[in-house]
């Protein structure tokens, strides 16, 4: 890897009989190490999937983690993993097709701010739609800061995350594949949204 290469990471997880895909962009932005595709998913799986898991059910299952540097297509790294959400035990599920959303408030006005939004929940955290637990609240709270933070390579501040532009090729968007074409812009906030949300393509039969 180079200083400033842009990883992309992919989180599978399984929930309902449904695949849910949640998609990151980090870039490295310390000169110090040589951090690679592996280095990458070993941060994210050490230190921003755990508050994830927090915020969702049992029944829910992250089955793979998949780490692609945008500027090396050699530098990748795919991790199988079972790591089951450990919120909202004994509580009913609600449909697959639920969300709470987080928007990502970026720095570059150029570049759209971006969102997530992770499926797992839980009636019993909610009434009417919006979010009132307040344990579910703080958890909540701890992945928004988490969302918007550098993650470490060893000791070293490192993977500073990022919303990419996509770039028009033709008739189809696809993201850059050098820092020269690269349109960055780095995440400065995360917001989280009270009332439950719904992501169409999530339902049974629309994929993931």
């Amino acid at each position: 890897m180079a200083n400033l290469d842009v990883y992309q990471i992919v989180d599978k997880s399984l929930f309902q009989g449904q695949e849910c895909l949640n998609v990151y962009f980090y870039q490295a932005r310390n000169v110090l190490g040589a951090p690679t595709a592996l280095d990458m998913s070993d941060a994210y799986i050490g230190q921003l999937l755990p508050a994830v898991l927090d915020i969702q059910n049992a029944d829910l299952l992250h089955t793979e983690i998949r780490v692609q540097n945008l500027f090396d297509p050699a530098d990748v790294h795919v991790e199988a993993i079972s790591e089951p959400g450990v919120g909202g035990a004994g509580d009913d599920l609600m449909p697959i097709f639920n969300s709470i959303a987080f928007r990502l408030v970026g720095d570059n006005g150029a570049v759209r701010n971006g969102a997530k939004r992770y499926a797992g929940l839980t009636e019993g955290q909610f009434t009417d739609g919006v979010v009132t637990g307040a344990g579910y609240i703080a958890v909540l709270d701890d992945l928004a800061d988490l969302l918007f933070d550098t993650l470490l390579f060893g000791v070293i501040e490192q993977f500073v995350p990022v919303i990419v532009k996509r770039i028009l090729v033709g008739s189809d968007y696809v993201l850059p594949s050098s820092l020269v074409e690269a349109t960055l812009s780095s995440v400065i906030d995360a917001i989280w949204t009270p009332l439950a949300t719904s992501q169409v393509s999530r339902k049974i039969g629309s994929g993931s």
